[in-house]
């Protein structure tokens, strides 16, 4: 059988430059200071954040985690080392192998994945939502976002399972489907990203759950669908075009939030838990994203030709 070469070089060079920029960056994070978090008190929760949640959920606190969330602020960057050494590793052992397909465990896996993307927009969607209706877009992105309660507790998971998710690329390497550079950069940085939005409790982080959760809920029962033969032919076609365009538009709104969060606190707004630095970031990871979006969409669509 011939060696097959499905690691695109330039792909394994970007994830790296995302890995080593975004784990600096972590590194360098010291704990937030509780009388910048409005929690504990400074605000009255809304029904919305708590509908249909658990008593556990509705209970948990933040603060007690801070310690040792200090001792792992470095494990997102090393788990996005191994992940780029380990595509390089998988993709040459299995060069020459015949490909493993198991559609069973990879139709479990977009499931959980699918159920575990529902349950936090469930939870983070409400709160932000009626953060946005109470205080307009602006100043709702702007405030630090909920670190107790439902919401609090399910941006936490939101964040950890960016690294079961590099698993996601397991599959593809077992069976010999080439890795794409959106594939690898969206992978290898999207872990240390959310980590590090976590860890300073950026004002959009929510904004960035709810849409990220709300496109995964559908990008992997859709996986599933398809898996189960559920989805076929055009359906399946069109399913797939609305799941990208869906993620397009995160790409372009996450950007349009970073730019308008950025000039108010160019302003010097204080209360706003963002920056110019973060600005930049957020509009370069973003605007990587968004054009490899497009340009996904015209190979696997044609727009262009439409």
């Amino acid at each position: 059988m011939a060696a097959a070469h499905p690691l695109q070089p330039y792909a394994l060079a970007a994830g790296a430059l995302a890995f080593a920029a975004l784990s600096v960056a972590t590194a360098r994070w010291e704990p937030p200071a509780p009388s910048c978090l409005a929690h504990d008190g400074e605000r009255d929760p809304f029904p919305g954040e708590y509908w249909l949640c658990s008593r556990g959920e509705s209970e948990f606190r933040i603060a007690p985690l801070w310690p040792w969330i200090a001792r792992i602020r470095a494990l997102p960057a090393a788990l996005s080392a191994a992940y780029l050494l380990a595509l390089l590793a998988g993709t040459r052992a299995m060069a020459n192998r015949s490909p493993i397909r198991l559609p069973r465990l990879r139709t479990a896996w977009n499931l959980g994945l699918s159920a575990f993307s529902a349950a936090a927009f469930s939870r983070v969607a409400p709160a932000l939502a009626v953060s946005t209706w109470r205080l307009g877009p602006v100043d709702a992105f702007c405030a630090a976002p909920s670190q107790d309660g439902p919401s609090g507790l399910w941006g936490c998971l939101f964040a950890l399972s960016k690294a079961p998710e590099l698993l996601d690329t397991l599959f593809l390497v077992l069976q010999r489907k080439p890795l794409s550079l959106l594939h690898t950069w969206h992978h290898a940085s999207v872990l240390p990203f959310c980590a590090l939005q976590a860890l300073l409790v950026t004002g959009p982080f929510a904004l960035g759950v709810a849409m990220n959760t709300a496109v995964h809920t559908a990008m992997y029962a859709y996986y599933a669908a398809v898996e189960w033969n559920l989805l076929q032919g055009p359906l399946a076609r069109r399913v797939a075009m609305g799941i990208t365009a869906a993620q397009t538009s995160q790409m372009a709104v996450g950007i349009a939030a970073a730019v308008a969060l950025g000039r108010r606190a160019a302003r010097g707004d204080g209360a706003c838990r963002f920056d110019g630095t973060q600005a930049l970031l957020w509009v370069f990871l973003y605007g990587t994203y968004l054009v490899l979006f497009l340009r996904f969409a015209d190979q696997a669509y044609g727009l262009r030709g439409r």
